[in-house]
């Protein structure tokens, strides 16, 4: 029988780390910290206070009912939601704008 090379690597080996290494890299640093941190360090004073009023909002409404676990997703989705309006906010817009689609109808005749 031949003998067994230590540094030999096994197909199925090579398969687990092949994924595990393309898992690690697919892996977003920033985010997993982030999400940590309940995403919530990249927000302004301004829209952390309108995060904190509504989530207060939340939980003197339903917070007899909500896990501490819910209550943690309640606040990261609202802090995700903070960051979608701070983009949307942030296009400049004024009353005399064209909207974007326009509605033109062809006459069949």
């Amino acid at each position: 029988m031949a003998q067994k090379n230590k540094d030999a690597i096994s197909r199925r080996g090579f398969g687990r780390r092949a994924a595990l290494a393309a898992a690690l890299g697919a892996v977003d640093p920033a985010a997993v910290v982030a999400q940590g941190r309940g995403g919530q360090s990249a927000l302004p004073a301004k829209d952390q206070a309108e995060v904190d009023a509504k989530f207060a909002d939340v939980i003197r409404k339903y917070g007899d009912r909500l896990t501490e676990e819910q209550k943690t997703r309640v606040r990261t989705t609202l802090s995700r939601h903070q960051r979608m309006l701070m983009r949307v906010r942030e296009f400049p817009l004024e009353n005399g704008d064209a909207p974007a689609t326009v509605l033109k109808l062809n006459p069949r005749g």
